[in-house]
């Protein structure tokens, strides 16, 4: 019966550490109880709109030096190009940034150093194919200018 009663016991310990390490995620409504939550690295789930897209982000549990941080962008902005929603919408990222710039992640180029996943590649193929069209434009602009010399 003590057996029992002791394995029962480890059981139950073990269950709660587990529910503890993994964290219990809290939800904040604000964004000055997210912004206190990500300074202590403590479990919570905040969703915010930026840009009129809105983004879920998860902090995790973290005893190191760095806070794992999940991000989703939820739902692009109304009226958002399509190639866009679905390059972009739904995907999640997740990031290790160091605890001493988890103060403002609302500077997301900032943060996509630390992170990796679908929404960090389809931020950066966007970031690419503007910058494409803008050297094309350039381009143009140059070699127009210099037709018009000839």
């Amino acid at each position: 019966m003590k057996k029992i009663i002791i394995t029962v016991s480890c059981i139950v310990l073990l269950l709660i550490i587990t529910l503890v390490y993994l964290g219990v995620f809290s939800s904040c409504s604000t964004e000055e109880c997210f912004i206190n939550a990500l300074k202590s690295c403590s479990p919570v789930k905040y969703e915010k709109y930026q840009n009129s897209n809105l983004y879920s982000y998860k902090v995790y549990r973290s005893f190191g030096s760095d806070c794992k941080l999940g991000v989703e962008l939820k739902q692009m902005a109304i009226g958002a190009d399509l190639d866009l929603i679905d390059l972009l919408e739904g995907k999640e990222m997740m990031c290790q940034v160091p605890k001493d710039k988890m103060d403002d992640i609302s500077k997301i180029d900032r943060l996509l150093n630390y992170c990796h996943g679908e929404l960090k590649e389809g931020l950066q193929q966007v970031l690419l194919q503007r910058i494409y069209g803008l050297l094309m434009k350039g381009t143009s602009e140059i070699i127009e200018e210099a037709s018009k010399g000839l």
